[in-house]
């Protein structure tokens, strides 16, 4: 059995020596694979998460394509996907909101099923704190008309912003309400999913141009959107972020604010969803997560059926894609897992993009008698882990100090990785925009 790491993935320690993470400790364990393959199928996920993080870092990010082999069955396949989806779920040091869209979502609509799955991800990921990131950046440097209407002063918005910098979820519970899926004295969730499928069911699922007079729903419009009044019982703090939200992001964001106020995350997230103008929704989902998140990330998957859809859809999704890709051009990037012969049509689309090979090619590997590792493991491992791609100078040869292969053997390694990730050493990272140490 593999042990846990010692620090979390993009952590400082493992920075330091050059690395995503421990490539010889899984951070999601797997008991129906033996070590070795469990060893494969991390390096892949770090493989892909160091992709990511550098694309992080760019002003506009490339997509990411990921070509999965097809020598490898799509078992192994989904591992190190679980495993990248699950670390940045919770990760503040990669610091990405990630949604995942199986090719079959497409059936809600081209652009709307990427809507709703970044959606429910900014709902239901620590929104208290995604919450606290937009209050403090919206009082930092405030809007003077919409400070005067809600009656707050510049000393007094200045006071929030510090305190929502100094304990932002707690004066996220404040402000907002506690971060819970559903509140006692609001709509239960029968009630909130009867509503929005209601209302859902009276939009168009794939409309070929936004609303050009609204972003607003079938519910309420612009105009009744911004009719906040002094006998509201809001607190003025409250009523200058919301109407905030509706001038300076979108009016379904400033929507989904009083969802989360009255119902919790859950109605918020389906708030965020019901739209006439996905386009414009998107887009400005995407700029609230960078209050908070470095980029939104959306990982497209399961295109076993490409083949078969008919020709014309599948250029109408390609552009749909080339569009999401234009929407969240500063705010996000988008990955593509395929086969290396599916979606000819899409990649033409991505032609810059940056390559990422899951070849696995440890799990091809003939292993000797004397062994059950496979030779090229650790290699493998620490080139996919890397964040210049090459092995540090420092982790070169440590298969030498873990001798003999024996059943221990990657235990070892990972305790030698662990050790060199507590000191204080560091190594030069070649990779452009990754900073060491």
């Amino acid at each position: 059995m593999l042990e846990k790491p010692r620090f979390a993935p993009a952590s400082p320690h493992y920075r330091g020596i050059g690395l995503m993470a421990n490539p010889f400790r899984t951070s999601l364990r797997d008991d129906a694979l033996d070590a070795p393959a469990q060893v494969t199928c991390h390096a892949e996920a770090l493989r892909l998460m160091v992709a990511l993080d550098a694309e992080a870092d760019r002003e506009r990010a490339r997509p990411v394509w990921v070509t999965k082999s097809e020598d490898i069955p799509d078992f192994y396949t989904r591992t190190p996907l679980s495993e990248t989806l699950s670390v940045l779920s919770v990760s503040d040091e990669l610091n990405l909101l990630a949604a995942y869209v199986p090719f079959f979502m497409m059936r809600r609509g081209k652009i709307r099923s990427s809507l709703e799955m970044v959606a429910e991800k900014l709902a239901g990921q620590d929104f208290a704190f995604t919450a606290a990131c937009f209050a403090r950046a919206a009082l930092s440097d405030p809007d003077l008309e919409l400070l005067e209407t809600a009656g707050l002063s510049l000393p007094e918005a200045a006071e929030l912003a510090k305190r929502f910098d100094d304990s932002p979820r707690e004066m996220s519970t404040e402000v907002f309400g506690p971060d819970v899926p559903t509140r006692e004295s609001g709509p239960g969730v029968e009630e909130i999913v009867g509503d929005g499928a209601l209302r859902m069911g009276k939009l168009e699922v794939d409309p070929e141009t936004d609303d050009e007079e609204t972003g607003a729903d079938t519910k309420i419009d612009d105009e009744e959107a911004g009719a906040d009044t002094e006998d509201s019982g809001e607190t003025p703090s409250l009523i200058y972020l919301k109407t905030y939200a509706r001038k300076h992001i979108s009016p379904v964001v400033a929507r989904g604010l009083e969802a989360y106020i009255e119902g919790g995350s859950y109605a918020l997230a389906q708030e965020l969803k019901i739209t006439k103008a996905p386009r414009k929704t998107l887009a400005a989902l995407g700029r609230f997560a960078t209050y908070r998140f470095r980029k939104v990330v959306i990982v497209y998957d399961q295109f076993a059926s490409w083949p078969l859809a008919p020709e014309d859809l599948r250029v109408r999704i390609a552009g749909a894609l080339a569009e999401i890709r234009m929407l969240l051009s500063t705010t996000g990037t988008l990955v593509f897992l395929a086969d290396d012969h599916e979606l000819p049509e899409i990649k033409e689309q991505f032609s810059g993009a940056r390559e990422v090979l899951w070849s696995m090619s440890p799990l091809l590997e003939e292993v000797s008698g004397e062994s059950s590792i496979p030779s090229g493991l650790v290699n493998f491992a620490l080139s996919a882990a890397s964040l210049s791609a090459e092995i540090p100078p420092q982790l070169q040869g440590i298969e030498k100090e873990a001798q003999p292969a024996d059943a221990g053997f990657i235990g070892r390694l990972g305790e030698i990785v662990d050790k060199l990730a507590g000191t204080d050493e560091s190594v030069e990272v070649k990779a452009a925009g990754v900073a060491s140490g």
